[in-house]
């Protein structure tokens, strides 16, 4: 008798016995590390797991079996439980992505997530150079990353500068 329609989500997958792997891909197999960086949902932790990802999926010709391990190994809080009942096969792999990205890499979500966490800084301290050394870095942090998302607009968004300035001892 027919089973039915979901039971292709269980099935063992097949392997293509044309597919090869090239010298590089072996060759990066053995330098690039198959791990991904742990990734919990937040917006700003997103390029950097995402890059990884391709990067890697590229670079060591990843298949999609390999994916979702790596995957049900680097998802974690809310991440993890935005995809987890698609976490179970390697065909899913594809719409596992397409979710996070949905969820967690729209540029302007990752821009104010950094904005938000620069607001939430103590203002620089004159006194002490770790606070200064803080807020430089999340400045930096977030022009790098308005510049890769190509939101040049928000380089010259005059609240942006406000609230940064605020930051800022009057003295400086």
């Amino acid at each position: 008798h027919d089973l039915p329609r979901n039971t292709q989500l269980y099935q063992t997958p097949r392997l293509d016995p044309s597919r090869r792997l090239l010298q590089s891909h072996v060759n990066a197999r053995q330098s690039v590390p198959k791990e991904l960086p742990s990734f919990s949902g937040h917006p700003e932790d997103w390029p950097a797991f995402f890059s990884t990802f391709e990067w890697s999926t590229a670079t060591c010709a990843f298949t999609n079996a390999e994916n979702l391990i790596r995957l049900q190994k680097a998802l974690k809080g809310d991440a993890l439980h935005s995809v987890h009942q698609m976490l179970v096969h390697p065909s899913n792999v594809p719409g596992v992505i397409q979710v996070l990205r949905m969820l967690y890499g729209q540029p302007e979500k990752i821009v104010n997530s950094i904005k938000n966490k620069i607001q939430l800084s103590p203002i620089v301290d004159e006194n002490d150079l770790k606070t200064l050394t803080c807020f430089a870095i999340n400045a930096r942090n977030l022009i790098s990353t308005i510049t890769a998302s190509n939101l040049y607009d928000e380089l010259n968004n005059s609240s942006l500068l406000f609230d940064l300035i605020q930051k800022l001892p009057p003295s400086y």
